[in-house]
Order: C-alpha cells, then structure tokens, then sequence
C-alpha cells in the first residue's frame, strides 16, 4: 500500500569482500557497503548500508578472510602445545602471548600483537611430560622434565614447606616466594647408583633419598602380619604392609634377614 518500512541489514562476522555480476568482480567492503546490479547485470558497491557475509561457529576463535569471488570464510586459528611469546618484524621484537594474541605487519613489516584469536606455536611430542618455554625472540620450545630414580616429596619456599609428590607434580613459586604444588609435569629429585638394589625415602624437608638396603647372609621367607603369613623370598623382594597390618610381598629391591657367624 506504499507504506514506507524501516530494514535492518543482518549483521554477520565476517563479510564478503566484493561483488561478482555479469562475469565481473569489483571491490566491495560489505561492512560498510552493499552490492548493486543494474539491468545487464553488472555490479556496483554501494555506500549506505552493509551487505552480505557468513557467520562462523562461536564454538572457537575464528578470524576472517575471503576467496578469489570475495566470498568471505570463517577460519580457525590452529592449536598448539606451546605458544610463542612474541612478534618479529623489521628488526623489532615486542611481547605478545600468542596464547590469546596475535601478531599482525604494517606495510613496513613494523609488528603489533593484536587481540581476537591466538597466533603461532609449536606442538610438542606427546611420548613423555613436557613443560614450555620461549627462546627470546619468543619462539616457543617444548622443554621435556629430567627423569629421576626417587623424587622430591615437597616444596619449600619463603620459610613454607607443602607436600608435593614430584613424581606428577612440580613446584611453582610466587614473586615472594611462596611454593604452590602443580599438576602437568614432573619435578626435582635424585638419581641412584644402579651398582646395587635401592629404595627411595625422603627427608623432613622432602628432598629425595636413595637408600642401599642392608645384605645379609640368609634372607627371610616370608612376611607376617595381622595375623597372616605370605611367602615372600626377601633375598629379592621385601614385605610391605597395608594400613590393617595386613602383608604383601613386593619386588624391587630385598628385605630382611640375618647375619651369621663367619667363625666356622
């Protein structure tokens, strides 16, 4: 009936980047512009509104770009074990967790680090722990944790001791100090000699101890406990005993015995 009528243009997150009509493609920033086609077909960009686009997935960051048409396309940065913890461009380094960020040039190669989706890193192999780091013009390094015979069982720091297994876990300390117990990849410990049968204990403050159990002339056979008798060949196992009382033969290193007398 010729009313007039307000239209919203729909927004998307990203937008084409041109218009294609009557075998010809123009420029055409659709953020801010729309496409028009006169009565051949042919395009022209049109100010005033915006035009056309594609929405991408929020399930993850994405960033935009377009193909040769302008069509524009949702892209996922890919992930990565570790992140580089910086931009290189034009002899000039700058910080830049690309965890979160990511670097972009100017037309001189001058980097910023931008945020909206993260950036580089380098994925590390997966056969064993691994911790990161960053060599100082921010490239990221997969650093994998020493392996040890015994462990430290705490961390002390700032006057502070906290239980810590360093077998999983590894100690982290704040700006003053003060210890805190993390999960991911093992800690600190101690290495044995292998010339004889070790165990491992620790000390009050948790460093780790290897421990050469005594030989004897003749060995046990068995272990008792809570009223139960295993057999347990302790020239090459020992006992161990649960919170009952309760005998279990373990393999490892020996157990006990006795000396005898080396004068007949």
């Amino acid at each position: 009936n010729g009313t007039a009528l307000c239209n919203v243009p729909p927004k998307f997150d990203c937008y084409n980047s041109g218009c294609y009509g009557n075998n010809t493609f123009i420029d055409c920033d659709q953020s801010i512009s729309h496409c028009s086609f006169n009565e051949t077909g042919y395009p022209s960009c049109e100010p005033g509104y915006r035009g056309n686009g594609t929405n991408c997935s929020h399930s993850d960051q994405f960033y935009c770009s377009n193909m040769d048409n302008g069509t524009a396309l949702c892209n996922v940065p890919p992930k990565f074990d570790c992140y580089n913890s910086g931009c290189y461009g034009n002899n000039t380094f700058i910080d830049c967790d690309q965890s979160i960020s990511h670097c972009s040039f100017n037309e001189t190669g001058y980097p910023s680090c931008e945020p909206g989706y993260r950036g580089n890193g380098t994925n590390c192999s997966h056969s064993d722990q691994f911790y990161c780091s960053n060599f100082e013009n921010g490239t990221a390094l997969c650093n994998v944790p020493p392996q040890y015979d015994c462990y430290d069982s705490g961390c002390y720091g700032n006057g502070t001791s906290i239980t810590c297994d360093q077998s999983t876990s590894h100690c982290s300390f704040n700006e003053t100090g003060y210890p805190s117990c993390e999960p991911g990849y093992r800690g600190n410990g101690t290495n044995c000699s292998h010339s004889d049968q070790f165990y491992c204990s620790n000390m009050d403050n948790g460093t780790a101890l290897c421990n050469v159990p005594p030989q004897y002339d003749c060995y046990d056979s068995g272990c008792y406990g809570n009223g139960t008798f295993v057999t347990c060949d302790q020239s090459t196992s020992h006992c161990s005993f649960n919170e009952t009382g309760y005998p279990s033969c373990e393999p490892g290193y020996r157990g006990n015995g006795t000396n005898c007398s080396h004068s007949d």
